[in-house]
């Protein structure tokens, strides 16, 4: 097999299965009770509410929905984010230097601890050699929603950084 031909089917089963998932998210979404226009902190009328819920597309069948969202991802139309009433490629297009900045800061320090450390756990056999091998196997065997949950925790502790929500202008932090 040709090197481009894994990467199309690489890429093509990718796709799928980010169909796959989007499609279950979207079900799912759609499964619990409430939605966009119930927002307790938007304080709507009921008429006010109706109409958001025409607006947003929420008073049709999940087929409809479905049917609707497919058709706007063939087009490369994300949509419009109930949250922020604005279009999510506009919302991406902003926020995607700030994930690349952390993506590449992330992979410095990654690299930057990873490769001595494994170097000293390869090649030496001494007390400091072992507890690193212990501690990266301690690491990885540890869930990664368990991790994420320590880290919110620390975070929440001691206030480095934002626990969720947005900082400025939008959802306040939860701390």
């Amino acid at each position: 097999m040709s090197l481009a031909r894994f990467a199309v089917g690489r890429l093509a089963s990718g796709a799928l299965f980010a169909l796959v998932v989007a499609s279950l998210t979207l079900l799912l979404a759609r499964a619990v009770p409430g939605d966009a226009a119930l927002d307790d902190g938007l304080q709507l009328t009921p008429d006010e509410v109706a109409a958001l819920r025409a607006e947003l597309g929420l008073d049709q069948s999940f087929a409809a929905q479905y049917l609707r969202w497919l058709g706007g991802l063939a087009r490369f139309d994300l949509g419009r984010s109930s949250m922020f009433r604005r279009p999510v490629a506009d919302l991406l297009g902003e926020r995607v230097v700030n994930t690349a900045i952390l993506a590449i800061a992330a992979l410095i320090v990654a690299t930057g601890i990873g490769l001595p450390l494994g170097r000293l756990a390869g090649a030496t056999s001494g007390p400091l050699a072992r507890v690193v091998r212990a501690a990266s196997l301690a690491v990885l065997s540890v869930p990664p929603l368990l991790s994420a949950l320590l880290l919110v925790f620390l975070a929440a502790r001691t206030g480095w950084v934002p626990v969720g929500g947005m900082t400025s202008g939008g959802l306040a932090g939860a701390a």
